[in-house]
């Protein structure tokens, strides 16, 4: 008798069996690597929450500007782009005025009173009158009683609750002249936290371009130097 035509005497795994199972095996492989790779890449997109610490540098035309900023500057992915933009969203830590890194990542992760963030609004000037020039025209009519003492060269005014500033406080520069410094932040209540970003101040630059730029009321008294550094920042772009 022929074993070979036996059906008792076929081999338990056939060579398409054999396949098949090889197939599978490798499908579940790749499988499992993709979700290792994606869950290694998730799980760092949402420890940096959104930040880069890309160094690609972007153009980005704004009317006649053209401005030169770097990914990690940029707080938003959409906005990671060349070509024209009705506006930009940029932050910077301080001192280094510089944007998101690993060496720097605990500064843009808190958002404590003492944060160490610059936030900068890049768009469009509607007009010329800037916050250095607004105190005397604008903001003279809604300060409320006489100045009070403030750090490093500062005056502040209380503003009426009764203007669309209440709830405000003004910082000045306590000296005469045409364009003195001039920043508005937010007024905590007794026992309130402080703002992480509650001090605003807005500046023209370039060709009919306004940039505002806020931070904690906890560096006010570095004023002088975030301002001096925020113009550079502003010439550096146009570069």
């Amino acid at each position: 008798m022929n074993e070979t035509n036996n059906p008792s005497h076929k081999p338990l795994i056939t060579p398409k069996f054999a396949w098949r199972v090889a197939f599978v095996v490798a499908i579940l492989l790749l499988v499992t690597l993709v979700i290792h790779l994606g869950g290694k890449y998730f799980s760092g997109s949402i420890v940096k929450a959104g930040h880069t610490d890309d160094l690609q540098r972007y153009s980005i035309i704004m009317g006649e500007n053209r401005l030169n900023v770097s990914a990690n500057a940029i707080r938003f992915d959409s906005q990671r782009r060349n070509g024209v933009a009705d506006g930009v969203k940029l932050y910077l830590s301080w001192p280094e005025m510089a944007g998101y890194s690993e060496a720097t990542k605990d500064k843009f992760n808190s958002i404590d009173a003492n944060s160490s963030l610059i936030f900068i609004d890049i768009g469009y000037s509607k007009d010329q009158v800037d916050m250095s020039s607004r105190f005397e025209p604008i903001y003279r009519n809604f300060i409320q009683g006489a100045p009070n003492a403030g750090p490093n060269g500062l005056v502040f005014y209380k503003m009426s609750p009764q203007s669309s500033y209440s709830g405000e406080i003004l910082y000045m520069e306590n000296i005469t002249k045409e364009r003195p410094y001039v920043i508005k932040c937010l007024q905590n209540s007794p026992g309130e936290t402080a703002n992480s970003a509650g001090c605003q101040r807005d500046i023209n630059f370039g060709q009919g371009l306004r940039l505002t730029y806020r931070f904690s009321e906890a560096r006010i008294a570095q004023w002088r130097d975030i301002e001096e550094q925020i113009l550079l920042f502003a010439q550096q772009m146009l570069k």
